[in-house]
């Protein structure tokens, strides 16, 4: 495992496992600490676990960020990994990142994942986003009732991480996301894609992910029932599988 500074744009991320890359966007609130379930595909993978800009152990946002900063900040962490492409994973408002990723620099994505997230909003449903809610808010939407119910201490150092990560980054992305991708350019992509949601997500409804399915020509749509919208946490034995399955059928 390493971890690495780019000093010239503040992002940290960090590196661990040997085989094909596959570089994770975290969401909102959170950084690289909520993969923790994802790295078991060390094994088989090299991951690439970046903290977006604003969030974790990454610079705070100075200004707020464009689209084109979004994506020249992965191109940097890809760069620097020693990698001219990389599978792409992003979940939630990392979803919405790796999408900008793939629309304007389509030479980067081996493959495209995309999980609990939906198309930019000015694309999907027109708007901004919504201002991200309180870590306990944030929480309530975020997992399933069952698995608050049994998963009381997982939660409280989940929450103290969304505390830490709450109206740092957000406010500066939030612009960026506004212009990350259109329903347009999603339409011309060509890279393989699997889209990723849960039937009972609160926070990004299925719908949303269905119509993001159907803007991508090469998607798939895979869906989860009986869990919220962090499927990555709640259920990350099917999730890992079928990332690990997808990425190893691009590879051929």
């Amino acid at each position: 495992m390493t971890t690495t500074r780019l000093e010239d744009r503040g992002i940290s991320t960090e590196r661990i496992g040997a085989g094909p890359p596959l570089l994770l966007v975290h969401g909102g609130l959170v950084d690289r600490r909520s993969w923790v379930h994802q790295r078991v595909l060390a094994g088989e993978l090299t991951l690439l676990l970046p903290d977006t800009r604003g969030f974790g152990q990454s610079s705070r946002a100075r200004a707020a960020a464009t689209p084109d900063d979004l994506v020249d900040d992965v191109s940097a962490v890809v760069a620097a990994a020693g990698f001219d492409a990389v599978h792409l994973l992003g979940f939630s408002l990392g979803g919405m990142i790796a999408q900008a990723v793939a629309v304007r620099r389509p030479e980067l994505v081996r493959s495209l994942v995309l999980v609990s997230t939906c198309m930019p909003p000015t694309a999907s449903r027109g708007g901004a986003p919504r201002a991200q809610p309180s870590p306990d808010a944030h929480v309530t939407r975020a997992f399933s009732e069952s698995f608050r119910a049994s998963h009381a201490e997982f939660l409280a150092s989940y929450r103290a991480m969304a505390n830490e990560n709450r109206a740092r980054g957000f406010t500066a992305l939030a612009p960026a996301l506004r212009d990350a991708a259109s329903a347009d350019q999603l339409g011309e992509l060509t890279v393989p894609t699997l889209v990723i949601h849960a039937d009972d997500d609160a926070a990004i409804p299925i719908r949303l992910g269905e119509r993001l399915a159907a803007a991508i020509p090469s998607a798939r749509l895979q869906r989860f029932a009986g869990c919220g919208h962090s499927v990555h946490i709640e259920r990350p034995t099917e999730l890992n599988e079928l990332v690990g399955s997808f990425v190893s059928r691009v590879e051929g």
